[in-house]
């Protein structure tokens, strides 16, 4: 299922998704992802949706619902020792294209 979501949002994303849509995409993500570790293999298609779907700038500090969840999990992640590399590379990418979910406190 995330193959095709993430098929659909890396060619036709912003044909076929509304930013409901896009929201309520994002707070299942962030769900998942808080249910998972940033060692396991499955983030990384969670990861790279996520990084999908917020590359389109439908969803920003305003329409976003859940950004302090999202915020802690992208931070929790990243710092984690047993992260998977390429989790923290989309990590870093999501932050550094996204500078509204930086927790202004921990900005590198």
């Amino acid at each position: 299922m995330i193959k095709f979501f993430a098929d659909l949002f890396g060619d036709y994303g912003d044909l076929f998704f509304s930013l409901s849509n896009r929201q309520l995409i994002v707070e299942i993500l962030v769900r998942e992802l808080s249910n998972h570790s940033s060692s396991e293999q499955i983030t990384t298609s969670y990861l790279s949706l996520l990084e999908l779907i917020l590359r389109t700038r439908m969803i920003t500090f305003e329409t976003c619902t859940r950004i302090s969840d999202m915020q802690i999990c992208l931070e929790t992640y990243r710092l984690a020792d047993e992260c998977l590399d390429e989790n923290r590379f989309i990590i870093n990418e999501i932050l550094r294209a996204n500078t509204w979910l930086k927790i202004a406190n921990n900005e590198q």
